[in-house]
């Protein structure tokens, strides 16, 4: 029983994509692992002072210490997938559903995050959520017990105890991608590797990996296509044959990913330096899409080397840090704003020409979000670093 052994992400508002449990926590496999025989642990307490007088994990067959093994392996799981990029406050109200032995379980997650350093917003909003699930459960009890445990445990739990498990070729190998990106949709796998690759290398890695599983799996379906004999309407012998499988452009994105040409945002950078380089990464590909030559005011002056430069130069301005801060604010929402911000500004600085929704159809928008979209390429307030563009035009 426990936690499922997959998590799942929502792809868009109606779609989810299910991943592999092991991809973010690997589980240990002995109680002794989590430190409960040493006395100044959290664990030490939790289990002393809660686990064991839980009478929900009190099994009619088979052995208490592995439902206790269960319950921290699902705890940590669930902590780690709290504090991995902020994820969506949707994608963990689903995950809880999911939980096997939620009102033992939760708890102890809402000790664990009440006592993590520094609380961001959504571990705040994460507590809340687990609070209110409780209540419309009816396990007001357990959760008042935890609270009272929450007060007068003293130290705070550094996050590190949470760290989602590195990404290794070996890990990588052992996991279904074609089941996983629904037979390889790119923007399944573009979902995937933003979420699970936390650095630009672990996402070259994973792209490897998909790269790799899609030659084998187009292959091997290839390999087994058959013509099949048949009857049609008339009657008459006839013989049906399956198209082959093209995965060229799968394998083109992962190779473009791999050399660097393609760059997916990561959703939690270690550093603001860190945040700057991705993000100048980003918006540089961002100004070397076709749309800029279309709408460029001036292609013998503003080339691909000027834009490069300009955020180079961009990125080194104070605005550069506040950009950095918003790209990884609230997971991936503010990134297309970021960018018709910019799209906005250099229209006004009169590097593009052309009506803000013309702009705005380039990239794809719903007919409904064009309109804000507009909007933020069209007032100031957005882009405080337009004066500075204006002036970096003229030289």
């Amino acid at each position: 029983m426990g936690f499922p052994r997959i998590f799942s992400i929502f792809v868009d508002k109606n779609e989810i994509m299910d991943i592999p449990r092991e991809l973010v926590y690997e589980d240990k496999k002995k109680l002794s692992l989590f430190g409960i025989d040493n006395k100044s642990y959290v664990n030490q307490k939790l289990y002393d002072e809660w686990m064991l007088m839980r009478t929900e994990l009190i099994p009619e067959k088979g052995c208490l210490a592995i439902m206790h093994l269960k319950s921290f392996n699902d705890a940590y799981y669930l902590c780690t997938l709290a504090l991995m990029h902020q994820v969506n406050i949707d994608f963990i109200m689903y995950s809880i559903e999911r939980i096997n032995m939620p009102s033992v379980v939760l708890p102890m997650v809402h000790f664990y995050l009440f006592c993590v350093k520094m609380p961001n917003t959504d571990v705040s909003r994460y507590l809340k959520l687990i609070e209110t699930f409780s209540k419309k459960e009816g396990w007001d009890k357990n959760l008042q017990d935890i609270k009272k445990l929450e007060d007068d445990f003293k130290k705070k739990i550094d996050d590190s105890m949470f760290e989602p498990r590195k990404i290794t070729s070996e890990l990588l190998s052992s996991i279904k991608w074609w089941k996983i990106t629904n037979q390889f949709k790119k923007k399944d796998i573009e979902t995937l590797i933003r979420y699970i690759g936390k650095t630009q290398d672990e996402q070259k890695l994973i792209a490897k990996s998909i790269k790799e599983a899609a030659e084998d799996y187009e292959w091997n379906y290839n390999c087994d296509l058959q013509s099949y004999e048949g009857i049609d309407e008339d009657g008459n012998l006839c013989f049906f044959e399956d198209k082959p499988l093209d995965l060229s452009e799968v394998r083109q994105y992962c190779n473009n990913i791999i050399s660097g040409n393609e760059i997916i945002p990561l959703i939690k950078a270690t550093s603001l330096n860190e945040s700057k380089a991705s993000v100048k990464i980003n918006l540089q590909h961002f100004l070397l899409e076709t749309w800029f030559d279309t709408f460029c005011a001036n292609k013998d002056k503003f080339t691909n080397e000027w834009r490069h430069k300009l955020i180079v130069d961009l990125m080194a301005t104070k605005w550069g840090d506040e950009i950095a801060v918003q790209w990884y604010a609230n997971n991936t929402k503010k990134i297309p704003k970021i960018k018709m911000a910019l799209v906005g500004a250099l229209v006004k600085a009169e590097v593009l020409k052309g009506k803000y929704d013309d702009l705005c159809a380039c990239f794809n928008f719903e007919k409904v979000k064009r309109r804000s979209m507009a909007d933020y390429m069209s007032k100031n307030e957005f882009r405080p670093y337009l004066n500075w563009l204006k002036e970096y035009v003229k030289r």
